[in-house]
């Protein structure tokens, strides 16, 4: 028969494993080095950043739950207006541990694949990088041989195939995984030298359109995490307002040319609110026929069903108050 106190440890202890297995996320981090504060976890989401969590910091420790859970992505921990690391949630259960001296260097990554490659990675490059700039300080001591300086400049070539090779071997072994992806999305196109024509002149608008024409090779416009982190966003808004020509002609045909290719429902959501809404707002004249574009081929035409009858109304009562006296 139980007691009275082994019924209340009983108790206390189902109540605690309960509670532990009502957490849909829970992610554990310690950071050696910073004070006792509160701490947030904040999430990318097209061009910005968010508050998503907030947690309390003892002794370097701290801990992220919730009953919802957290979308695949990209997200940053975050204290006094500061952002400290950033890393992916592929699983709703992981740590992270590392010390405020070099974080990078530091990190110790406990059930999250996705950040042990990510910071591999980093400590690959950030180890070059410092090698790199060493090589360049000393070629540019004037004390030194040209003898010496030839042998540095060689070393430097040498590095600089080491690193390529290994982020060829990198993306390549990593293919399936979202850090090579989205560290491949992050790049913008490298082009080769342009060519010449009969007469041998070099075209000078080969960058321009190569650049345009293979921007989005590493954008997966079905996979949503790209959405959730910073990729996605910084290539649509390179390609409608650097790449495209700022009249509502072009920027009608590269918005549609991105919302054609937008497969997922939150990247064709995020993509067409954005288009949209950055048009609306613009104070140059003529712009409104962008509006007016998107509001009869997408959202009149239902195509945007997050949108309520009653925004559908306005949105069309401005659409036909602006057609009239479109340019």
């Amino acid at each position: 028969m139980m007691n009275s106190k082994s019924l209340l440890t009983f108790i206390l202890v189902a109540l605690s494993v309960q509670l532990f297995a009502q957490d849909a996320y829970r992610l554990t981090f310690k950071i050696k080095g910073i004070q006792d504060s509160i701490i947030y976890l904040s999430n990318y989401y097209g061009g910005g950043q968010y508050y998503k969590d907030t947690a309390v910091v003892n002794n370097g420790e701290f801990t992220f739950t919730g009953k919802k859970p957290l979308k695949e992505g990209m997200y940053s921990i975050v204290a006094n207006n500061s952002r400290f690391f950033d890393f992916f949630v592929d699983r709703q259960n992981f740590s992270m541990t590392t010390d405020t001296a070099d974080m990078i260097k530091n990190m110790k990554i406990i059930g999250s694949p996705e950040n042990i490659l990510f910071y591999d990675y980093m400590n690959y490059l950030t180890d070059k990088q410092k090698l790199m700039a060493g090589y360049r300080a000393k070629v540019k001591d004037d004390s030194i041989s040209k003898k010496e300086k030839v042998k540095i400049e060689n070393q430097m070539k040498e590095l600089d195939k080491e690193v390529n090779s290994y982020r060829s071997n990198f993306f390549e072994k990593n293919k399936d995984s979202f850090t090579a992806k989205f560290l491949q999305a992050m790049e913008y196109p490298s082009v080769p030298e342009a060519p010449k024509n009969k007469k041998g002149e070099i075209d000078s608008s080969f960058a321009y359109y190569y650049t345009k024409a293979h921007l989005f090779d590493h954008i997966d416009f079905n996979d949503e995490r790209f959405l959730n982190s910073p990729a996605y966003n910084d290539k649509m808004e390179y390609y409608i307002t650097k790449l495209t020509p700022q009249i509502p002609d072009s920027i009608i045909v590269a918005g549609d040319y991105l919302l054609s290719r937008a497969k997922n429902p939150e990247i064709f959501r995020y993509t067409l609110s954005y288009i949209t809404s950055t048009y609306e707002k613009s104070e140059y004249i003529g712009m409104d026929a962008i509006f007016v574009h998107m509001a009869r081929k997408y959202y009149l035409a239902g195509k945007a069903d997050w949108v309520t009858d009653k925004q559908i109304k306005k949105i069309k009562e401005r659409a036909d108050a602006l057609e009239p006296l479109l340019i």
